[in-house]
């Protein structure tokens, strides 16, 4: 990950996170980085799977990166091939998309372990939350929905309330 000078465009600082960084985002208290991680090889659309090397699943995780000392301070398990991810409005759960399974996955930032893990169709990729965190929303680029998670049940215990159609399209005028 790479500071840049916005003044100068300069590179400043440079912290090393591991293999495949892909979402990013930040903790409501602002001290701290999230940062997805993939060990899986990087693998453009139309590519031959079988050409590709084996996956490093020991790489998968969401770093911590402390803003005070530049350091990855932990890397939180994830489950397999992180994609994008949101943090909860508190700060005690990540919700992490996992690409190449189909599922997302509910970590608890205080034990450091993934609590629970649902389907939400194949190749899910976007994840985005309520403004309140109550639904977290998790695209399938794969089945052209969008799974709702109802995050008021308890941690380990999520649902899928339900699933916008891909011939949902647009909304009425």
């Amino acid at each position: 990950m790479s500071v840049i000078d916005t003044a100068t465009r300069r590179v400043v600082l440079t912290v090393p996170l591991g293999k495949r960084p892909r979402g990013i985002q930040v903790s409501p208290d602002k001290q701290t980085i999230y940062v997805a991680l993939s060990g899986s090889p990087f693998a453009p659309p139309g590519v031959d799977e079988t050409t590709l090397p084996v996956a490093d699943k020991s790489a998968d995780g969401i770093a911590a990166v402390d803003l005070r000392t530049h350091r990855v301070v932990k890397v939180f398990p994830s489950g397999s091939d992180p994609e994008q991810f949101v943090v909860s409005p508190d700060g005690s759960r990540l919700y992490v998309a996992n690409e190449d399974v189909g599922l997302l996955s509910l970590v608890d930032v205080a034990s450091g372990r993934v609590v629970s893990s649902l389907p939400v169709g194949g190749e899910p990729e976007g994840v985005a939350q309520s403004p309140d965190g109550s639904v977290v929303y998790v695209t399938s680029e794969e089945e052209g929905t969008v799974s709702a998670i109802d995050t008021a049940k308890k941690p380990g215990d999520p649902d899928v309330q339900g699933r916008l159609p891909p011939t949902w399209r647009r909304l009425p005028s």
